[in-house]
């Protein structure tokens, strides 16, 4: 499991860290060189150099590859927003999560602020897999991160509440084991 510290200082700051850490974890399974050519398969490389290799041949090929934690495509590399990055950066776990989060979060943007969080959240996943905002629903993409907007949903729905909690400080005495009683 990716260190949730890490995720925090590298992500976007727009960004729920639970969202990173579920990303990473649908997308690479935790493995910081993991390496996806689409149409080909997976692969778990053993260290930064190997995954730089094999990702680097197979794009100057044209194929389309999935580098790192969050599995960000080397389709992206051709944005504006990301021509900055080579693929040595993204088997960097830091710049990985930064590039990726930084994806989720230009898709976020372009849902409908309309619609509540946990719809724009859904449909900046489908985005984040697919490039459009249906077919990550319909491959089940979506489907594996419901539980995230679940708990999205729930902090919300508290710090909305009016419950007010209210701390009582009693001291005890440890050897006779009782309340210690003030005036």
């Amino acid at each position: 499991m990716i260190d949730i510290a890490l995720i925090e200082q590298c992500k976007n700051p727009n960004v729920d860290t639970q969202i990173i850490q579920k990303i990473i974890q649908v997308e690479s399974n935790n493995q910081q060189f993991a390496i996806n050519i689409n149409k080909i398969g997976s692969f778990i490389m053993k260290d930064k150099q190997e995954a730089n290799n094999l990702a680097s041949n197979f794009i100057k090929e044209g194929y389309s590859v999935d580098i790192g934690l969050m599995q960000f495509n080397s389709k992206n590399l051709k944005l504006s927003n990301f021509s900055h990055y080579s693929v040595d950066d993204l088997l960097d776990a830091c710049s990985n999560i930064r590039a990726g989060s930084n994806i989720f979060y230009l898709a976020y943007e372009t849902t409908d602020k309309n619609l509540t969080k946990e719809e724009r959240i859904n449909q900046a996943l489908s985005i984040y897999n697919t490039g459009n905002l249906t077919d990550g629903f319909i491959n089940g993409y979506v489907a594996k991160y419901n539980y995230i907007s679940t708990k999205i949903s729930l902090l919300e729905e508290a710090k909305k509440s009016n419950t007010k909690i209210e701390l009582k400080f009693e001291p005890f005495n440890l050897q006779t084991q009782k309340r210690i009683q003030h005036d």
